[in-house]
């Protein structure tokens, strides 16, 4: 083989709007295990009275990992003027996050969700309870019950597990591990801690005191215990999350296609509902594909029950690669091994399979999740059958997709059903459909270009330079008032900073202005893409009075001088406009919640977050981050 195999996959997203609170009232506040609660929510408007909107509940279960989500439908009360929901809780459930919403759009609370402790006889938690709350803000839940991280509140609730439940293992290495990364206690402190609640025993078959106990161990060096622990656990328990986690790393491992495959058919075997069941097949086509074997992979894959819709698609689409290279005879085959294979994806992304649900999704959820899968698939293959010159074939599919994806319509598809109905002459769709994408914010250079070819063609009076800009202006008041309900509401209080020449920033001192801070570190790649657009995004408002850029290096190992000639190599000949500083305590990134880098934050006049955006995606940084500091400006 090329390469090692790499555990990827094709991964389809699809926008989810989460909303500013309504009220949400629990009956009991204090339910005790197995409870029926009842629950009360009054919108703030953005729910139309009498709409079909549901509960969801994510449960976390006593002594294991897994998160399970779960909805019921929400009656509307016509005289008191709320939604009205009731749902009874398993009896391992020992703590639970609540959110509201139609499907498409989610009240999260400003993305705190509703929180519910399960309470024992004695009136205190459940054991479990406040330790899968300190872990829910700690920012490593799946999106869908992602809530706002708290670095804060989980030492809050670390603590209150703590003090009811002072053996519990977990809770303990939890507190004084985000103790450690907060610099709170000293590396030694920090070890010394480790040790002694390793040295007070454990149960060797829990796996969640497993965990913690192992990755202590690692942290002190200790990897023969560590490795033995996991051993000793794993013959006991062949088909726990540990164990398939340890498969999972052992196939990443493997550089030999042949290993790779027959220990692919080992893991499915004795995980064959994996979530990581799209990993797997992805790069296991990755394997043979780096190979050459692109007929040999078609074949293994359709001895295989429930292949993933991915798997056959990355296939079809390798076939297409290199086009350039290949003569008409070859392109006409590829094109049409491309087609017969998306028609596998077609069919496996059609099914809805239970057993393979992520168990964090509620059906609901999932049933989405599937719709979108199925989308892109039918969007692949009407691209394809464009290419190969079958236009109302492409057509068809591409309007199904269209319509599946509705608001998620991706610009791409936009691109391809415009360029589509030129070639068939309907120029007055196409151009209906470049002025929707424009409106929607879906559009592109090429999208844009073909809106005013189209406005002249179609000999439309008027200046074309007037329609754009009117076009441009509903998008952005649609963006600002999807804004609107998007906030958080997290106040903070950061200290300070330094720039490069040691002069002191407080970020008290702009009480009044929006703040934009921009967090990222020399050793991160995606930062060196971030900065340059960040630049450009400073100079858009650098006259401006009311905004301040900090752009904040976190998170290195140098100090001091070292640190700061690190700095300048990292830049090199770059000339940058952005204030550049350091954060010398490493603390910044945790008073604001931050996981990974880069991380912008944006906080209004009155110092509370109000948004942020994880890690950097080129297309439309500028237009979003614009939107997010307009709509601070107004307010």
């Amino acid at each position: 083989m090329k390469s090692k195999i790499l555990l990827t996959v094709i991964f389809v997203f699809y926008h989810v709007i989460t909303i500013t609170a309504g009220e949400l009232i629990v009956t009991p506040e204090k339910p005790q295990k197995g409870a029926t609660i009842s629950v009360s929510y009054k919108s703030d408007g953005y729910f139309q009275n009498g709409e079909q909107i549901s509960l969801f509940i994510y449960c976390f279960i006593t002594g294991e990992k897994t998160i399970e989500g779960n909805e019921t439908p929400m009656t509307y009360d016509n005289s008191d003027k709320i939604f009205k929901a009731t749902f009874q809780f398993p009896q391992k459930v020992n703590f639970a996050l609540l959110k509201v919403g139609n499907g498409k759009k989610f009240d999260t609370n400003q993305s705190e969700f509703w929180q519910l402790l399960f309470y024992g006889n004695d009136g205190k938690p459940l054991q479990g309870a406040n330790l899968n709350c300190a872990v829910s803000f700690m920012g490593m839940l799946p999106q869908n019950v992602s809530r706002i991280v708290r670095f804060d509140k989980a030492l809050e609730y670390f603590q209150q597990e703590i003090a009811l439940y002072p053996d519990n293992i977990q809770a303990q290495i939890g507190f004084a591990s985000l103790n450690f990364d907060m610099r709170k206690i000293s590396k030694d402190d920090f070890d010394a801690a480790l040790k002694r609640i390793i040295m007070s025993g454990f149960d060797e078959n829990n796996e969640g005191d497993l965990r913690a106990v192992v990755r202590s161990l690692r942290t002190l060096d200790k990897n023969d215990k560590a490795q033995q622990l996991e051993r000793k656990f794993l013959e006991n328990h062949l088909q726990s999350d540990l164990a398939e986690e340890l498969a999972m790393a052992q196939l990443a491992k493997t550089d030999n296609l042949k290993e790779f495959s027959s220990d692919v058919q080992k893991y499915l075997k004795l995980f064959p509902n994996s979530p990581n069941r799209e990993r797997v097949f992805s790069a296991l086509v990755s394997g043979y594909l780096q190979d050459d074997r692109y007929d040999d992979i078609y074949t293994l894959l359709n001895t295989y029950a429930d292949v993933p819709s991915s798997a056959y698609a990355k296939l079809a689409m390798a076939y297409l690669d290199n086009a350039e290279k290949m003569n008409e005879k070859q392109i006409k085959r590829n094109l049409g091994k491309a087609l017969d294979i998306l028609k596998y994806a077609i069919e496996e992304a059609r099914k809805l399979d239970y057993h393979y649900r992520p168990k964090h999704l509620s059906e609901s959820e999932w049933k989405l999740s599937k719709m979108m899968e199925y989308a892109d698939i039918l969007k692949l293959y009407g691209q394809v059958n464009h290419l190969a010159g079958n236009i109302d074939d492409a057509l068809k599919y591409l309007n199904e997709s269209k319509k599946l994806f509705e608001s998620n319509t991706p610009p791409d598809l936009y691109l391809e059903l415009i360029e589509t109905y030129i070639e068939s002459f309907k120029d007055s769709i196409a151009y209906n459909l470049a002025s929707e994408a424009i409106i929607e914010s879906k559009n592109s250079k090429e999208t844009d270009n073909y809106h005013k070819i189209l406005f002249d063609s179609l000999n439309f009076r008027g200046d074309y330079k007037n329609v754009y800009d009117s076009l441009s202006s509903l998008a952005k008041k649609k963006r600002l008032g999807e804004l609107a309900y998007e906030q958080l509401n997290i106040p903070v209080s950061l200290g300070s900073v330094n720039s490069l020449l040691g002069k002191e920033l407080k970020f008290d001192s702009l009480r009044g202005k929006v703040i934009v801070i921009d967090l990222w570190s020399t050793w991160c790649g995606p930062c060196k893409e971030s900065l340059p657009a960040m630049d450009n995004l400073y100079s858009l408002y650098k006259d401006s009075s009311d905004i301040v850029f900090v752009s904040v290096d976190v998170w290195e190992k140098e100090e001091g001088k070292d640190r700061i000639e690190n700095i300048k190599k990292f830049f090199g000949k770059s000339d940058y406009d952005l204030p550049i500083y350091i954060d010398n305590s490493n603390i910044l990134p945790y008073k604001l919640g931050v996981t990974g880098l880069p991380t912008t934050i944006y906080i209004d006049k009155k110092g509370i977050i109000r948004f942020k955006d994880i890690g950097y995606v080129n297309a439309d940084f500028l237009m979003n981050a614009s939107d997010k500091i307009d709509f601070l400006r107004s307010k």
